[in-house]
């Protein structure tokens, strides 16, 4: 044991090996000259008001911390006083220092406005941030920060695993500001434990070259930061799940094995990761195919001093996903005429990947800052599939039926860097030059082998027998390139100007070798080049953007506005090396030159820190991509021949997001509602032709106009009674227009879709409990037929409880049910899911850690199902998978935290 010690503290000593850093020390007053105790002490860097370090105040005011850096802001709240803000600047040379005196002022309110509970809020605003206080919930030692974000309101996670936050996907997961498993907030969610967590912090951020300019008008993704508890900084803390079971129907045997290490310090961290388990990584909600996972990673993070900070994981991900999928789909041809496929596959999947993430932060002083990101990626991947189909006429007739197999592979790697530099000019407070460089190289290389049997009917009477034996090998390479120029320069002491240039070259190749499997005897087959299948391919896109953008901030209200043109050059080049066709190899080209101007505005107003309005424009153009263009015609798949256009224009999106947020702590509510709208110019979609007599497919691309949708969602939050009592609910709906293409027959699909979810909670340390609501409605209808409209409903109910009973042990159940209609005959069903947890702690020691017996039975009612129905422009498709049914899981679990400062 003592070597392990030693091995903990030689790593976090290492952590903070080479950080200098001073301390200071204050007193907080009133007015009156009072000392005030319990005054909560924020540090926040500088521009971007990261969360540093905290500390309250003592009995006789005072308070003291380790600084590591010189220029940072101090924000002090203590309640019945108004929040301070105030900036320092301290020379790190001195050890120690003192910031004097800090006098808060009184915050007077009416007697009747003053409502005080034992109660915190669950969620609040705080400008742009949306941020949950964790301390009402009582979890488990055990649970992980994946099982905390799935109890907060409007917080889901999918059955794949993806974060959603009021409809948004999280892209990553921060721990008090530093990157933590970047490329996958799924892992990071699990490798942490979520008693360490104070807040949980949602922002929609820009990136890192925006955030450098100060103009953070292009589009942002959603991050959540977890604000570490100010005791648990420095920590070592360890995980250990081992779990196996049985699937009731299958006898498969089922396991569930994960584990975490993670040594903190301060501004250090070190993660290692590691689980396996063929259980749909422990998602409890239907979820395509049967799931098997074995991942390991590892992360390492530091800041030196407060200049340098190095964040770094690796990431090793293996999977095996065998699916059953059964579709039935309805192709509406004309007026009176359908199509009716019908299909029925089994494949099993197995990706595997390798990635590595970099990340290097400097700012040598307060002119310069340097941001470098290294990335590398290298993934193999097997995939078998076979599939029995037909197709069926109006009358129900078959105009063809098969089977085909197919056995692919690949092998491939991405690597990319992006560097941003900033320099401040000091003397010219505002001034900012800015750069940013992305590169990115993409190279892999696909195998397929097919066998295709077809049978083709006339009149009910077997026509022709089609056998299609061929190797397909692809060759695929990609490369990007991206350099931004900012200038930013004040006008006024609340207004700038940027200058903006952005130069964005990409280039795709792909080689394909096709070759025909030519039988020679019934066990030797030649392979024999095909040449009107076997072609090269470029494709080159340089796209120039100058921007002029305007900002200003006028007391509670920031816009800004601007001014694109974009230049657009694309040229795709195609010929077939092996065509017997011409003598000639000389390549078919053709080139598109577009100029595009878009304006952007985005404007926000702050009522006061807690209720925000917004209001955004942005301008994307996005160029078709190689095999929109492709300018031949691939029958690998002989049920549908694919044939681009080479005409192609790029597709300009016009965005518009309005959204409104708001809320009041002391009543505890929380409420948003946001507008997003999106309207279409040459939005490019697929154009399919039937052969009413065959059932064969030819599908090319085109550009249509008037395309358009609009997205409405709504959230609130509020309490019931003495506030142990939380209501809320989530609304959202989604209008859209297509225009497309079908047969020569020019279609337009109108869309609304509606879904709401309201739900009452109840939390105490030893009981909660939620019950939600579940409706969805889908309504879509075309220009055609009235055949082709169609209506689903879902609707329903889940309850979730978890009680603390005596002798230590814990009882936990969900029961949820909901009804399928409008999905299709043999799609439409009704199920109710009933699941059920029983733990028992076995022991627990401060010194030796806690140990825990837990065991679970998932779909005891043997009820779960899986469907879905896919609306497109000219068909509606039905789909049912196999999906993990009733089984039961017995888990031994050993968790051990040390938390130094906490004692």
């Amino acid at each position: 044991m003592r070597y392990v010690i030693l091995l903990i503290s030689l790593i976090l000593s290492l952590c903070v090996y080479g950080q200098k850093s001073c301390k200071i020390a204050g007193v907080v007053k009133d007015v009156n000259n009072r000392n005030l105790q319990g005054a909560t002490i924020r540090l926040l860097s500088v521009p971007d008001s990261t969360f540093i370090i905290g500390t309250q105040t003592d009995a006789s005011g005072m308070f003291s911390l380790d600084v590591s850096i010189p220029n940072f802001i101090m924000e002090i709240k203590l309640l019945g006083f108004r929040t301070l803000l105030k900036q320092f600047k301290i020379d790190m040379a001195q050890v120690n220092q003192h910031v004097g005196e800090i006098l808060l002022d009184e915050q007077s309110y009416a007697l009747k406005e003053v409502s005080i509970t034992g109660s915190a809020p669950a969620i609040i605003t705080k400008g742009d941030t949306i941020e949950y206080n964790t301390s009402i919930y009582s979890l488990p030692e055990y649970a992980s920060v994946r099982d905390l974000l799935k109890i907060l309101p409007n917080v889901t996670v999918s059955n794949s695993g993806i974060i959603m936050v009021q409809g948004k996907e999280v892209k990553k997961i921060l721990v008090d500001g530093r990157e933590f498993f970047s490329g996958d907030p799924e892992l990071a969610s699990k490798a942490l434990p979520s008693k360490i967590v104070n807040k949980v912090q949602v922002v929609d951020r820009a990136s890192v070259s925006a955030r450098l300019s100060g103009f953070d008008n292009e589009k942002k993704e959603t991050i959540i930061n977890l604000e570490v508890k100010k005791e648990m900084k420095t920590a070592v803390m360890a995980n250990a799940n081992v779990g196996g079971g049985l699937d009731i129907e299958n006898k498969d045997v089922k396991y569930e094995n994960n584990a975490y290490i993670n040594l903190m310090r301060d501004k250090c961290n070190f993660t290692l990761f590691m689980q396996n388990n063929n259980t749909n990584n422990g998602m409890e909600g239907s979820s395509d195919g049967i799931l098997k996972t074995g991942q390991i990673g590892l992360n390492i993070s530091n800041d030196y001093s407060g200049k340098i900070k190095l964040y770094s994981d690796i990431i090793y991900d293996s999977k095996e996903n065998d699916i059953d999928n059964k579709t039935s789909s309805r192709n509406i041809l004309g007026v009176d005429d359908f199509l009716y496929d019908n299909s029925r596959s089994f494949s099993v999947d197995k990706p595997k990947s390798l990635n590595v993430n970099s990340r290097f932060e400097w700012k040598p002083n307060d002119k310069n800052t340097l941001f470098i990101k290294v990335t590398g990626l290298y993934n193999t991947g097997k995939r078998e599939r076979t599939e029995k189909f037909e197709s069926l006429n109006n009358a129900l007739d078959t105009l063809y039926n098969g089977k085909s197999d197919i056995y692919s592979k690949n092998r491939g790697y991405n690597l990319g860097l992006s560097v941003d530099y900033a320099h401040n000019f000091v003397k010219k407070k505002g001034r900012i030059f800015s750069l940013s460089f992305i590169g990115d190289i993409n190279k892999n290389r696909i195998t397929d082998k097919s066998v295709w049997h077809q049978y083709l009917f006339e009149n009910k009477i077997l026509e022709k027998d089609s056998l299609l034996n061929q190797s397909i090998n692809n060759r695929n390479r990609n490369r990007k390139l991206v350099l931004s120029l900012s200038y930013v320069e004040p006008i006024s002491k609340r207004s700038l100007v940027q200058l903006l240039y952005k130069f964005q070259e990409s280039s795709y190749s792909q080689d394909r070798i096709t070759y025909d499997m030519s039988m020679l005897s019934p066990e030797e087959y030649i392979e024999v080049i095909n040449g009107s299948q076997s072609i090269s391919l470029r494709q080159n896109t340089k796209e120039q953007w100058f921007t002029l953008n305007f900002k200003s901030s006028v007391k509670k209200m920031t816009y800004i506005l601007g001014a694109n043109m974009i230049l657009n050059n694309t040229t795709n080049k195609i010929h077939e090396p092996y065509s017997t066709s011409s003598g000639e190899l000389t390549p078919n080209s053709a080139k598109l030159n577009t100029i595009l101007y878009s304006p952007t505005f985005n404007f926000k107003y702050a009522f006061t820190d807690k209720k925000i309005l917004k209001l955004d424009y942005q301008g994307l153009m996005t160029p078709p991509s190689p095999t929109q263009t492709q300018d031949y015609v691939d029958s690998s798949n002989p049920t549908n021949n694919v044939k681009g256009n080479p005409n192609l224009k790029p597709q300009f999106s016009n965005k518009i997001v309005a959204s409104y947020s708001g809320s009041n702590p002391k009543k505890q509510i929380y409420y948003s509602l946001s507008i997003l709208s999106q309207f279409i110019v040459n939005d490019i979609r697929p154009v399919t032709d039937i052969d009413i007599s065959s059932g064969i497919k030819t599908t090319t691309y085109k550009n249509f106009k008037g395309n358009w949708n609009v997205g409405v969602n709504s959230v609130f939050n509020l309490p019931l009674v003495n506030k142990d009592y939380k209501v809320g609910n989530s609304l959202s709906f989604f209008v859209d227009k297509r225009n497309s293409e079908f047969n020569n027959l020019h279609r337009t699909m109108k869309r609304f879709t509606f879904d709401e979810r309201p739900h009452i909670r109840y939390y105490k340390e030893n009981f909660d409990f939620k019950v939600e609501g579940i409706f969805s409605y889908t309504n879509a209808k075309s220009n055609v037929h009235e055949q082709e409209n169609i209506e689903t409903y879902d609707w329903g109910s889940s309850l979730d409880v978890s009680v603390a009973l005596p002798y230590k042990i814990r009882l936990g159940t969900t029961l949820r049910w909901v009804n399928k209609k409008g999905y299709g005959a043999g799609y439409n069903y009704s199920e109710t899911i009933l699941n059920g947890m029983l733990s028992k702690r076995i022991f627990s020691s401060p010194r030796y850690g806690e140990g825990m017996i837990k065991f679970a039975i998932n779909d005891i009612l043997q009820n779960r199902r899986n469907s879905s129905l896919i609306i497109g422009d000219n068909y509606y498709q039905s789909n049912a998978s196999r999906t993990l049914g009733c089984y039961f899981i017995g888990s031994i679990i050993y968790n051990f935290n040390f938390f130094p400062n906490a004692r």
